[in-house]
C-alpha cells in the first residue's frame, strides 16, 4: 500500500513523542535505541543502532526522525530469534522486518505505528500486549499501516490480566498480503475512534479467529480479496454475537475455512454469528451461496448472508440489530439419510395397516 512521505519527528517534537509514550529522558537515554542505518540492515548487527547494542527486552526500538537512518524505506533483516520492548515506527517511515523464519519477541509495552510497517516471513509475537496503528491527521501520512506480508503472523494473546489488542485509529489499517496472517487468540482487532479502520486482505492472506475469546470491533469495511481466507475455530460460546463487527460494508470475503474447538457440541438448530455489518453486503464466500452446507471436522452447517445478531436495546427496551454473516447447525448428510429411512419404514408400516 502506498503512503504519503511525511515529515518527521524534529529532535524537540521527539522529546514530546516520548511523553507522550510514557517514557522518561531518563529511560530513553538507557533504554530507548533509534535504528541508523539508511536503507536498512541486520537486526542483530550493534552498530545499526544508537547504543551500538543489539536490542533486548528492556530496548524500546524506535524508526523515525530522531537519528540518521533518512526517510527511504528500510527493510531490517533478521538471522536469528530477536527481542524488543517497544516497536515505533514514526509517520513518514516505511519499514520492513524481514524475519527469516525467526520470532521477534515484543512482549512488554504496546507497539505503536505511526508510519507504514510491514513483517514478512516469521512472527511477532507480543503476548498480551497490544498494537496501536494510529493515525496522525496533523502530518502529510493521515494514514498509518500495519500491513502483515508473505509469510508472516502478528500474534497478541489476552491473559488474564489484560486484553491484548491490534488497535485502529481513525483511518488507519490492518493489510494481510500474501500468505500474511493476522491470529487473533484471546486477543481482539479494535478501532479506537468512530469506526474508521480497514481490515483487508490480498490473494495468500488469512485472518484467523481461534475460538478463545476477543475478535474485531467496530472497524469501518471489510476488503477479503479472492484467494484470501477468513477462518473460524468454532465453539458455543463465541459466536453467540458476531465475532467481526463493521459499521460499513462487507465489499469482499474470499475463502472461508471452519473447524471447531476440542469440546464442541453440535447443537441442531444453533446460530453461530461471523460476521456483522452496519451497510450493505457485496460478495459470498468462495462457492458458498445463500443456503449452502459448509462443513467443519464432520459437523455441518448451513450459511446465511442475511441473518442478524441482536446487539442490545435500545432506550425504549426495544432489540436493536445488526446484519449478519451466520451459521446454523444442521444434521450430517448421514444423519439425513438414516431419519430419511426411517421415515420411509415408518411410512411403509402404516400403509401396511391401512
Amino acid at each position: 500500500m502506498e503512503n504519503a512521505i511525511a515529515r518527521g519527528l524534529t529532535i524537540s517534537a521527539f522529546a514530546l513523542a516520548l511523553g507522550g509514550l510514557g517514557v522518561s529522558s531518563a529511560s530513553a537515554q538507557s533504554g530507548f535505541m533509534h535504528w541508523q542505518t539508511p536503507g536498512g540492515g541486520d537486526y542483530h548487527t550493534p552498530s545499526n543502532w544508537s547504543q551500538n547494542a543489539v536490542p533486548t527486552t528492556s530496548s524500546d526500538v524506535y524508526f523515525g526522525a530522531f537519528g540518521p537512518m533518512g526517510t527511504d524505506p528500510a527493510v531490517i533483516t533478521f538471522d536469528e530469534e530477536g527481542f524488543a520492548r517497544q516497536i515505533v515506527v514514526d509517520p513518514g517511515y516505511t519499514v520492513t522486518f524481514d524475519l527469516d523464519g525467526n520470532t521477534l519477541n515484543s512482549v512488554n509495552r504496546v507497539q505503536r505505528i505511526r508510519g507504514d510497517f510491514t513483517a514478512i516471513n516469521g512472527t511477532i509475537w507480543t503476548g498480551s500486549h497490544s498494537w496501536l496503528v494510529h493515525s496522525d491527521n496533523t502530518t502529510a501520512q493521515p494514514t498509518a499501516v500495519l500491513t502483515i506480508g508473505a509469510g508472516a503472523s502478528v500474534e497478541s494473546r489476552a491473559s488474564s490480566d489484560a486484553s491484548a489488542q491490534v488497535n485502529l485509529s481513525t483511518s488507519a489499517t490492518v493489510a494481510l498480503t500474501s500468505t500474511g496472517r493476522l491470529v487473533l487468540d484471546g486477543g481482539i482487532l479494535t478501532n479506537s475512534g468512530s469506526g474508521s479502520g480497514d481490515l483487508a486482505a490480498n490473494a495468500g492472506g488469512a485472518v484467523h479467529f481461534t475460538g478463545n475469546g476477543g475478535g474485531i470491533v467496530n472497524l469501518r469495511n471489510l476488503e477479503m480479496e479472492d484467494g484470501s481466507t477468513m477462518q473460524f475455530t468454532l465453539n458455543n460460546t463465541d459466536y453467540n454475537s458476531a465475532v467481526y463487527r463493521f459499521v460499513g460494508d462487507v465489499n469482499n470475503l474470499g475463502d472461508l475455512l471452519l473447524d471447531v474447538a476440542p469440546g464442541y457440541t453440535h447443537n441442531l438448530g444453533e446460530v453461530l454469528y461471523l460476521v456483522g455489518f452496519n451497510n450493505s453486503i457485496n460478495d459470498e464466500f468462495t462457492g458458498l451461496g445463500e443456503g449452502s452446507i459448509v462443513s467443519a471436522d464432520g459437523y455441518d452447517f448451513v450459511i446465511s448472508y442475511a441473518d442478524a445478531w441482536q446487539t442490545g436495546v435500545n432506550d425504549f427496551g426495544d432489540p436493536t440489530f445488526q446484519n449478519a454473516i451466520s451459521l446454523t447447525a444442521v444434521p450430517e448428510p448421514a444423519s439425513l439419510a438414516l431419519l430419511g429411512l426411517g421415515g420411509l419404514a415408518m411410512l411403509g408400516r402404516g400403509r401396511r395397516q391401512a
